[in-house]
């Protein structure tokens, strides 16, 4: 009997031949798989040119957000789980429905927007939907950074898609984790706050300085209806399921 492991990978596999990736990448989509699927970092923006963090002559950006970010970001795991069961494909238990998904992912690699994490626990799939927001929320930071401060800084996903298995292996010792987990629709990814990718060299900034701007663009984005987020304290991430837009 092949593993849940193998089982997975061969998803992979199915998925990237019919979608494509939300971030530009020379690459075609069966070469992004191989690449992801085998833990290799070659892809262009995978590593970042400076990841220290130089605070003595770091100078703050300015930032629109001063609440408390576990009162402004406390989103429900039921609320999430109603817009993940409505978006999301059903989760992976079998190989019928490894095969057979319900919805379409798309594979998502490091790129201009975010640097994607090496995935203990998850694998690099979203909807559609959530792949968008992911970018946006990424663009945005970027946006903001850039007009206040010239300094190039991206987000850091640290968990994306899960199955049973990972979740099973993660609730040993992460007391966040929940066996009914969102990131098992494909719709939920989660964004570090305590850690960023600097890619340049000039205009340091303070993680902590960061943190609070992106709290600002996640605010904006829960604003619009676009998301829900969740703050959590002990795992320094902010756990975020997109919602269903209103047609208009």
């Amino acid at each position: 009997m092949r593993s849940f492991l193998t089982l997975v990978i061969v998803v992979m596999a199915v998925m990237v031949m019919s979608s494509g990736c939300s971030c530009s990448s020379t690459e075609n989509n069966d070469t992004k798989a191989a690449t992801i699927l085998r833990g290799s970092t070659e892809d262009i923006y995978s590593a970042p040119l400076y990841n220290e963090e130089d605070s003595m002559v770091a100078q703050p950006v300015e930032t629109h957000f001063s609440g408390s970010r576990s009162k402004t970001f406390n989103d429900s795991n039921h609320v999430q789980l109603v817009a993940a069961e409505t978006l999301g494909i059903k989760p992976i238990t079998d190989m019928a429905s490894a095969w057979n998904t319900s919805r379409p992912l798309e594979l998502i690699a490091s790129c201009e927007e975010y640097y994607l994490d090496k995935l203990t626990h998850s694998y690099p799939f979203l909807v559609p939907e959530a792949a968008k927001l992911l970018r946006d929320i990424g663009m945005r930071f970027n946006e903001l950074l850039w007009e206040r401060g010239q300094s190039k800084y991206r987000i850091k996903v640290t968990s994306v898609l899960r199955t049973p298995e990972t979740i099973k292996r993660l609730m040993n010792h992460n007391p966040n984790a929940v066996a009914v987990s969102t990131h098992q629709y494909g719709t939920t990814f989660d964004i570090s706050y305590s850690r960023f990718i600097r890619d340049q060299k000039e205009n340091p900034r303070t993680f902590q300085n960061l943190s609070q701007l992106l709290s600002e663009v996640l605010l904006e984005f829960q604003t619009q209806g676009r998301c829900y987020v969740k703050y959590e304290g002990k795992q320094s991430c902010f756990h975020i399921t997109v919602r269903q837009q209103n047609k208009k």
